[in-house]
């Protein structure tokens, strides 16, 4: 059994995950690397002093289910309350990088754009 799970916190911030262990188990993960984690997840449990809610969103039969389900949610999530540092799936690679260049060239060539507007 496959599941997503989200972990929300009181001033909207949430993060998703997939995992294949038990939900309890998988939590007990977090809460012990949030001890001394660096990533914003584990940051943002210590500020909070673990005031978050985490629930399972849903169970799925094959992991491909559950790996697309957690990038549907993490990239529905306003970026400014996003906690995921990869958009998902198995191994994430940290893709907050990418993000940046993205939002870089957006601005460039949505800057662009008005300068080639001409005015009537």
């Amino acid at each position: 059994m496959y599941s997503v799970y989200e972990i929300k916190f009181k001033d909207g911030f949430v993060y998703y995950g997939y995992t294949a262990k038990p939900f309890k188990m998988r939590m007990a993960e977090h809460i012990e690397s949030s001890q001394k984690g660096k990533s914003i997840l584990y940051k943002k449990m210590r500020n909070a002093e673990y005031d978050c809610d985490a629930r399972v969103v849903q169970h799925f039969p094959t992991m491909e289910e559950a790996l697309d389900w957690e990038k549907k949610l993490i990239k529905q999530t306003p970026k400014h309350l996003k906690l995921n540092t990869s958009w998902g799936g198995e191994n994430g690679e940290n893709n907050y990088r990418r993000w940046k260049q993205q939002d870089i060239i957006k601005k460039y060539y949505g800057r662009k754009k008005e300068k080639l507007q001409y005015k009537s």
